[in-house]
């Protein structure tokens, strides 16, 4: 009886030190999964929104730099204005000088490239030279200086245009528009009217582009192009 009995009590200890196991093995199983969760790392943002918060940098820098090209497109409009060629002639490229446009399509082959020191003495120079070709008849445009200024570049007072723009033409005719393509290292701002006198409906329009490349920090006019309708 003693015997059975001290076996009895045995096989009940042995059985409350396995579930006593059992239990702390659970246990630990739980507290693992629930650091693992715990300590793992957020989620990355989506790519959206990533973009998303990187993109306002991005544009007011080239917002920025839109505003300090148009400001210095302002400057030189100015001295356009005043018939200050000296002043103008201080802003054209150095080394290749401005290329003349008198339509919105520029045409390296027949456009006139003047230098810094003729632009000086556009507004007395005598000499007729070949500024391109005219629209329709395909007649060579044959000007002083200051006849072609007067008809091709200023032929209203652009300081007053209501629509201003940097790379970008607000209206075109038959001549496409190459600007971008004519000059690849380079930005434009132009100004347009989209009618000078209300009695001709629009086909009276006209712009004026002002190419400018950037050297050495200081913007320079690299190229004059006048639109207006063409056949």
């Amino acid at each position: 009886m003693i015997t059975n009995t001290t076996s009895a009590y045995r096989r009940g200890l042995l059985a409350a030190a396995a579930a006593l196991i059992l239990l702390s093995g659970c246990g630990r199983r739980d507290n693992t999964a629930a650091g693992s969760s715990a300590d793992a790392p957020p989620p990355r943002p989506a790519a959206a929104e990533s973009a998303s918060a990187s993109a306002p940098a991005g544009a007011s820098s080239e917002e920025s730099g839109d505003a300090e090209l148009e400001s210095a497109a302002d400057a030189l409009l100015a001295d356009m204005a005043a018939g200050d060629f000296e002043a103008v002639s201080a802003w054209a490229d150095p080394r290749r000088g401005v290329t003349f446009t008198p339509y919105s399509t520029v045409n390296p082959q027949a456009d006139y490239t003047a230098t810094a020191e003729e632009l000086a003495q556009f507004s007395a120079d005598p000499a007729v030279r070949t500024w391109g070709i005219y629209d329709g008849s395909g007649e060579p445009i044959r000007m002083t200086a200051a006849e072609y200024w007067a008809r091709f570049v200023w032929n209203t007072d652009y300081t007053k245009a209501p629509d201003v723009s940097v790379n970008t033409a607000a209206q075109s005719g038959n001549s496409p528009e190459n600007a971008a393509d004519a000059y690849p290292d380079a930005q434009f701002v132009e100004y347009h009217f989209s009618s000078l006198d209300p009695q001709y409906g629009g086909a009276d329009w006209c712009a004026l582009k002002l190419v400018f490349v950037r050297q050495n920090g200081a913007w320079k006019l690299r190229g004059i192009i006048h639109s207006e309708m063409t056949l």
